[in-house]
Formats: structure tokens, sequence, C-alpha cells
């Protein structure tokens, strides 16, 4: 088990409220496993289980960082938001895209499409920033290129960032709301982290990596997310540590190379 899933103990997770699953009745039925037992007609998400696959994500995203493989975070519910700015926060800023509001059908699938729009983003970007270009226009052509820019952004200024369709793995924030994203993910078989409830109608084929929790306790969904991006970093460093240690060998054997002396 991942030693930074070892530090957090079942009654911290309880006390977070992370146990409070969905009604009995909206149970997917691939997550009864994953329930301890109902109370009052509500699930009770089965801790022990949540920590082993929270261990077991945290692992993926240790290799994910050692292979220094980008993250694409996917949390468009209004309550995960201000979370999704965290976790992208504490990632390198280019091992890292996000979609926070609506996700758009075919970002992964149609991918030629996406990175028109992203060009035609980075053109808009580009015409607002030249302050000489921007202030020979009217008043009128700079709010509409203003609203072009913000509409741009807004739906596709985390993706910059998304070096293709294939990122190291989707991690999906509150997933009820994300499954045409991970839809889209699973049919290019990358990787899923699904953060959920037990109420939800699409889960990954894989569940090895789903979350079970509580995911209207913004500190439970808090502490989650931050043990995956320790996690990821933790792989990060040690791509670094590799590098420079093969840097340094390299270094050191052409330093070694017997040196030839003109006759």
């Amino acid at each position: 088990m991942s030693s930074l899933v070892e530090q957090i103990s079942l009654m911290q997770l309880y006390s977070l409220g992370t146990h409070r699953g969905n009604s009995r009745t909206t149970l997917n039925p691939r997550l009864k496993d994953r329930v301890y037992g109902f109370s009052n007609g509500l699930a009770v998400i089965d801790l022990v289980k949540t920590k082993y696959y929270l261990a077991k994500a945290a692992d993926l995203l240790t290799k994910v960082g050692q292979k220094r493989g980008q993250i694409l975070v996917v949390g468009t519910s209004l309550h995960v938001q201000e979370l999704v700015d965290n976790f992208i926060a504490s990632i390198p800023e280019n091992q890292v895209a996000f979609v926070k509001h609506r996700w758009l059908g075919g970002t992964l699938t149609n991918w030629s499409t996406i990175r028109k729009t992203l060009r035609a983003l980075d053109k808009v970007s580009s015409m607002v920033k030249d302050r000489q270009f921007f202030d020979s226009l009217s008043r009128n052509e700079q709010l509409a290129l203003q609203r072009k820019l913000d509409k741009l952004e807004k739906f596709f200024g985390g993706l910059t960032n998304l070096k293709n369709n294939k990122p190291a793995v989707l991690l999906a924030i509150d997933a009820k709301e994300q499954a045409v994203a991970m839809r889209e993910a699973e049919a290019l078989n990358i990787p899923i982290i699904a953060i959920t409830n037990t109420k939800i109608e699409f889960l990954p084929k894989n569940l090895d990596y789903t979350i079970v929790c509580n995911t209207h306790s913004i500190n439970a969904l808090r502490l989650i997310l931050d043990i995956l991006a320790n996690a990821y970093n933790q792989g990060l460093a040690k791509s670094s540590s590799v590098i420079i240690s093969k840097q340094h060998a390299a270094t050191s054997a052409k330093e070694n190379q017997p040196q030839l002396v003109a006759a």
C-alpha cells in the first residue's frame, strides 16, 4: 500500500464523512462490494475498500509521474471546481490539463477538431495581447474579440497543455457527471481514476482505480486529491533523480575516456 495512504486512518476518513453513500435504490450493482451495509435507506461505504483503491490509484499516479506522463483532470460539478484548481496548482503546469466547465463531446476522440480550436485560441489570445493591434480596433471590435477569447478560454483554456489525445491518465472528480469523458478515455484505452459516490450510471470497465466516497464532502475530496497529487509529484521527483543520475553517469564516463595523444 502507498506510504501516503498508510498515513491516513479509517477514523480520519470516517470523521470527514467519507462513508456516507447515496440511496440504497440508486446503488450501481457493480459497486455492491464497496458498500459495508445500509442505514436508514442509505449506503454506508466500506472505508477499508476506499482506502485500498485509493492506494492503487496513488500507485498508478506515482508510476505515471516517473514516466512524466500527463494527467487530464475533469471536474465539471460546481462544488468541486475549487478543488480542481487546487489540484492543478499542486502539479507542474506542463504535466496537467483540465476541463472545469462542460466536457465537449469529441474532446479526445475528435482531436483534430480540438487541435484546430486550440490554434484558434492561441491566435485570438495573441491578437488581444498585441496592444498596438488591439488598440487600433474600434470599441465594438475589441469587445467582440474579448468575448470570443473568454468563450474559448472557458471551454478550451485548460487543454492548451495537452500534448495529444492520449494523456497517461484521466482523473474524473465526481465521476457521475463525467460519463462522456470516461467513455472517450475508455475508447482510447486511457486508464481512468474515477472518484464517485454509490449513485452512478456509467462506470469504467476496470474498477481498479475507482474510489468510492462521499463526493459531497469537500474535506474528504480534498484529502483524496492531496494524496493523489503528492503521489504523482513523488513519481516526478523520482524521474528527475533518474535523469540527473544518468546525466552524471554519462559525464563521468566521458571524463574517464582515455585521451588520444598526438604523436
